[in-house]
């Protein structure tokens, strides 16, 4: 297999007589620097190490400079690039470049590979990957060779194994004899996997805290890592609120775990040793009965030095102990929203906050006697608007897509004029409808609650003058009345205690 190949093209103020042909050289060429700018993988800038897997492209700008021992008149000087090929898997590794294009001066591009004029073989190397090749007329040495390889480029077919090294060397293509820098300025690194597996749930019983595992799938060499670590992103999601909100349903933890919000960095040791770290989320005692919440943990960007990016694993926390039930009470105000056909309905399940609601704290909201009771295993979401630019009302909803979704699309700080539903807690846990003969029923021992939606935005889109609401009620005549006065009948959404 050929694996020697040009570069694009390179400069010289050393380079001239384009076309002299070549004499060999009296003394050993010697590569006296090496720096390497312009840096790239896949067209992204890089620095320090670079990680890298299958089909990845390297580019990048060599500068060296060589000299010898002893003058010589007009001579010729290639240069190569070793990659330890032998740290591959599949051991493919090719330029990119068209291997019939001629150089600067003329010379066909191949110049029998680098070991062209019978020199012998770059000390070190498994193969030359990249090479130039130019004339000199100026005595050699007595001024260092200044040369520039520019858009030298390379793909990597398999991920390597471990670290390698590019090094770059000088041959004098006739004369048999060469130098080699080993020890090259550009390091590659093989990108390791991530995954991530739930351990273990947690409970606010006991406060014990859930827990996921993060891995690699090969430990990160002393060589590979900066200042000393190797730092994977991962971002928080679920039912669960998570840190750094308020009401914050745990706090993270674990070594070299750390967070700030929904993102967490696990910060891996480059000791060649460390392959998983723990991620763990201690519950807040917070007494509030909010069932069984999840924890999402999924694996993002980050600096692009991995693989396994959306790799997610869930765990779940709950409260840990039979919490009683309580009453959620409807509340309805017509007084304060006159354009709203029905008025605007409102439930809690606070006893604090019903005396507060009672007391006018909230506006001119008196109770329907309408109640329901709370209970079962998954969380209701709460929502709240805004007062302006709204909707001034409050949405629950135990479907964890639909809370999930209303999360993700609320903007913080809260838009001066675009409507949107801001997340405020886990109001009470409750039993979701499940899909009979193709229609959402409740399951035996529970109740149903009934909701219906005041098409503030019809069904074809056109927003109406008035904010959104919602009525729940364990009453379907209630439902039919709504609908009566322009409301949509959305059907079974909670499942409560009897």
């Amino acid at each position: 297999m050929e694996l020697c190949i040009l570069n694009s093209r390179y400069l010289s103020a050393a380079l001239i007589a384009i076309g002299l042909p070549a004499t060999a050289l009296a003394a050993n060429p010697v590569v006296q620097t090496v720096d390497v700018v312009n840096l790239t993988r896949n067209g992204a800038a890089v620095a320090g190490p670079v990680f890298v897997s299958a089909g990845d492209v390297i580019k990048f700008d060599a500068l060296l400079t060589a000299n010898g021992t002893t003058a010589a008149p007009a001579a010729g000087l290639g240069l190569c690039l070793e990659y330890k090929q032998s740290l591959l898997g599949d051991p493919t590794i090719r330029n990119l470049y068209n291997n019939n294009t001629l150089l600067a001066n003329g010379q066909p591009s191949e110049l029998n590979g680098c070991t062209a004029g019978n020199s012998t073989v770059v000390p070190g190397a498994d193969w030359m990957v990249v090479k130039g090749w130019g004339t000199i007329s100026d005595p050699f040495p007595g001024n260092p060779l200044p040369i520039k390889l520019y858009d030298a480029q390379f793909s990597v077919a398999a991920t390597p194994k471990g670290l390698s090294r590019v090094g770059f060397g000088a041959i004098a293509v006739a004369g048999g004899v060469d130098s080699f820098i080993t020890n090259g300025p550009i390091a590659l690194c093989g990108k390791p996997t991530v995954s991530v597996n739930a351990i273990s749930n947690g409970s606010e019983a006991g406060s014990v805290s859930a827990t996921i595992a993060i891995a690699l799938s090969a430990a990160i060499p002393v060589e590979c890592g900066t200042s000393g670590a190797f730092p994977v992103t991962l971002t928080l999601a679920g039912t669960a609120t998570v840190p750094g909100q308020p009401n914050a349903d745990y706090s993270i933890g674990g070594a070299r775990i750390s967070g700030s919000g929904a993102t967490v960095t696990a910060s891996f040791p480059s000791d060649g040793l460390t392959t998983s770290l723990t991620f763990s989320a201690k519950p807040v005692s917070d007494g509030v009965n909010e069932g069984t919440e999840t924890i999402t943990l999924t694996v993002a960007a980050g600096s692009g030095n991995y693989v396994g990016i959306g790799a997610v694993a869930t765990a779940t926390i709950s409260d840990g102990a039979a919490v009683a039930t309580a009453t959620v009470v409807e509340y309805l105000d017509t007084a304060d929203f006159p354009t709203s056909p029905g008025g605007h309905f409102f439930y809690s399940s606070d006893p604090a906050e019903q005396a507060a609601v009672d007391g006018g704290a909230a506006g001119k909201f008196f109770r329907t006697t309408r109640t329901f009771k709370t209970g079962g295993s998954s969380p209701v979401c709460r929502f709240y608007g805004s007062v302006a630019p709204g909707p001034n009302s409050h949405f629950f909803t135990v479907n964890p897509d639909e809370c999930n979704q209303l999360r993700t699309l609320q903007q913080t700080p809260t838009p001066a004029g675009i409507q949107q539903w801001n997340y405020e807690r886990i109001e009470y846990a409750t039993t979701p409808p499940v899909v009979t003969n193709g229609a959402l029923t409740c399951p035996a021992g529970t109740a149903p609650v009934y909701r219906a939606y005041n098409n503030a935005f019809s069904p074809t889109g056109v927003k109406n003058p008035w904010d959104s609401n919602h009525r729940f009620t364990p009453v379907q005549a209630d439902i039919a009345a709504m609908v009566s006065q322009g409301w949509r009948d959305e059907g079974v959404q909670f499942c409560t205690a009897p």
